[in-house]
């Protein structure tokens, strides 16, 4: 994978590798689950209840929180001592159901996209950790355009191997599912007829954008041989930047959140070792 040329993509690159670092750190969440199993079409984190060791989860948010600051911009605007261990738990609540960080941005004095993007970040090795505990209550036969395990519309799908199998995949907890071959994730659209595909000239075939003309959203396509490790989808995805920049350029666009683990809730509480 080609190294991140722009500066101010270098630095959320940066950010990308302290994730990558802190998934192999152990889990400072569990996942508590009711006796009911999530309804027919629910993300498997619908309902759940995320435990979290709130000292830890504040100390990561902020040691990511001062690494995005050190680069200037808007991130700067956010300061580490604002962030309250109130603060810290309502962020996260907000990075998991895709809410709006915008009260919290003027309760902070910060700019507010540049908290949502480090919010979202911050909340990764959490649905990390959920997705490892309940990726095996994900049904097989899962037939939807949003993650099974946290509800969020892909973010990039996978050819792989030989038979160039298509599958979707979430950066923000590391999820995969089958994609099928011209399925649309946003309107379920399968028509050919309503397909497109953006090439860039010197990517050859290896990466594409896969648009629908019906809704006019679109997804990057990356050739695989194999699937790419959880951690590195987050990377993945920002190296291949200027597919996305292609897609906007030519009037696709990603939908807004799918916030189908709106009702996932985030407390303080013991993590089992």
């Amino acid at each position: 994978m080609t190294e991140v040329a722009a500066p101010e993509l270098r630095v959320w690159a940066s950010l990308c590798e302290d994730v990558r670092q802190e998934l192999r750190e152990p889990p400072w969440g569990s996942v508590i689950r009711g006796p009911e199993p999530p309804t027919e079409g629910a993300p498997v984190l619908a309902d759940a209840t995320l435990a979290i060791d709130l000292g830890r989860a504040v100390s990561w948010l902020r040691r990511l929180v001062v690494s995005a600051a050190a680069a200037g911009g808007p991130a700067a605007t956010i300061r580490p001592g604002r962030l309250s261990r109130e603060r810290a738990l309502d962020l996260l609540a907000a990075a998991v159901a895709e809410h709006e960080v915008d009260e919290l941005a003027r309760e902070m004095d910060a700019e507010p996209g540049a908290l949502a993007a480090v919010a979202c970040l911050g909340a990764m090795p959490l649905l990390h950790a959920a997705r490892r505990a309940v990726e095996r209550s994900v049904p097989a036969t899962w037939a939807h355009g949003y993650c099974p395990v946290c509800g969020a519309w892909p973010t990039l799908a996978e050819e792989r191997g030989v038979e160039r199998r298509r599958h979707f995949r979430c950066a923000r907890c590391g999820g995969g599912w089958f994609a099928g071959w011209l399925r649309c994730p946003y309107c379920d659209s399968n028509d050919h007829r309503q397909a497109a595909a953006l090439v860039p000239d010197d990517a050859g075939a290896r990466h594409r954008v896969d648009a629908c003309e019906a809704c006019r959203g679109y997804v990057k396509t990356l050739t695989v041989l194999l699937p790419t490790e959880p951690a590195d989808i987050a990377l993945a995805d920002l190296h291949t930047l200027e597919l996305d920049l292609g897609a906007l350029a030519r009037g696709y666009h990603r939908p807004p959140p799918a916030r189908r683990a709106a009702s996932t809730r985030i407390v303080a509480g013991p993590v089992p070792s």
